[in-house]
């Protein structure tokens, strides 16, 4: 029993010390001093539920407080297919919940684990398990009531991230169940909380060089492709390699360092979502064979693009092209040539002069003896 008293005791200090973490400015605004992000104290200020795209665009165009540039929270991932890709427990959320408090941007699920002391409704044992759902045997048996709200004003809903893909799904977090999950982004399925403040920052580079500047018909060309982040971590940066010209016989091959991990080969043109740690690199290895008998060009274009949660202080170095010319192919046969047309006023002209040639021609021989 004394032990249970000071696990409480000790849990309710924790709770007060980061709820002071969080200051009513007085105007309808709260400042979160452990993450410098600024919140509506109203979080249903919008009035009702709405469409992700409506969202973004309320929260995009909100002036309130004397401030314009505010936005959805960050969710921290992608639906990329796995939602797991590190451990987790409890008391961070556990990765199968979708949490993520321990990666950048996870801003709505940060304030309900850490700030405001919330425990999610249930959790996972299985790590096997990547899909935020619940059972009755991974339900917390301590979770007896929605969230603790703190200075905020009713925070018991679903509310939108700003993640997600125009058509196919959209990031919320459900504030009473502490469940980080995805809808239809035209459904109005959730409330949009808007906040404002710095992002993590991470300047995204690309490299291209395959060493010429011309192809011959039939020759192998192999690109070397280098994606750097820093000085943040880049979680869920996307890359996608585009070439334009004869190509076949397309293969790839990935290196990583610094702590991100790639596929290491496949075929066709490499896409791939990833998570870059500062400082770390990932190097593509594109091999691509011009088709023989071809001339003109081959144009590769690679393009690394943060999430929407990072602040990429220079995108113009985001996207690498080459393009090489193709020389030593045969030299095209000269089709057959066009027959020159005229315009009306000259197919007029034309007709008045044959004409005219007719009429002499006819006076000539009316003229001449028989």
């Amino acid at each position: 029993m004394k032990r249970n008293r000071l696990f409480i005791l000790c849990a309710l200090t924790v709770s007060h010390a980061a709820l002071a973490d969080l200051i009513d400015n007085g105007d309808g605004t709260v400042t979160d001093t452990s993450t410098g992000l600024m919140w509506l104290q109203n979080p249903k200020q919008a009035g009702a539920p709405m469409s992700w795209t409506d969202a973004l665009a309320w929260a995009d165009d909100l002036d309130f407080a004397g401030h314009t540039d505010w936005r959805l929270p960050g969710a921290g991932f992608l639906p990329s297919g796995t939602f797991c890709v590190e451990g987790g427990t409890l008391s961070n959320g556990g990765c199968n919940q979708g949490y993520y408090i321990s990666r950048p941007g996870a801003q709505l699920a940060t304030l309900y684990l850490n700030t405001l002391g919330n425990q999610p409704y249930c959790s996972f044992d299985d790590p096997t398990t990547t899909w935020p759902v619940c059972d009755e045997s991974d339900r917390n048996p301590d979770w007896t009531n929605p969230s603790n709200g703190g200075p905020f004003v009713d925070v018991n809903g679903r509310f939108w991230l700003n993640q997600g893909m125009v058509g196919l799904l959209a990031m919320y977090f459900d504030m009473v169940t502490g469940v980080q999950g995805a809808d239809i982004p035209s459904q109005p399925a959730a409330f949009p909380w808007a906040i404002r403040g710095e992002r993590p920052k991470a300047d995204l580079s690309i490299t291209m060089t395959d060493g010429v500047t011309s192809l011959n018909s039939g020759d192998s060309v192999t690109y070397t492709i280098i994606a750097n982040a820093g000085p943040d971590a880049a979680p869920f940066t996307s890359f996608r390699d585009e070439m334009q010209g004869a190509i076949s016989n397309v293969t790839w091959t990935c290196i990583g360092s610094g702590g991100v991990t790639c596929p290491a080969s496949g075929v066709w043109l490499p896409a791939q979502i990833m998570e870059l740690p500062a400082g770390a690199t990932v190097t593509y290895t594109v091999t691509a064979t011009v088709a023989a008998g071809d001339t003109g060009w081959v144009t590769n274009t690679a393009t690394v693009t943060p999430s929407p949660d990072i602040e990429d202080p220079d995108p113009a170095n985001n996207t690498a092209t080459d393009t090489n010319t193709i020389s030593g192919g045969p030299t095209p046969e000269p089709g057959p040539r066009a027959i020159p047309t005229l315009s009306e006023w000259g197919l007029i002209i034309l007709a008045g002069v044959t004409a005219l040639l007719g009429i002499a021609r006819s006076r000539r021989r009316s003229s001449s003896p028989l």
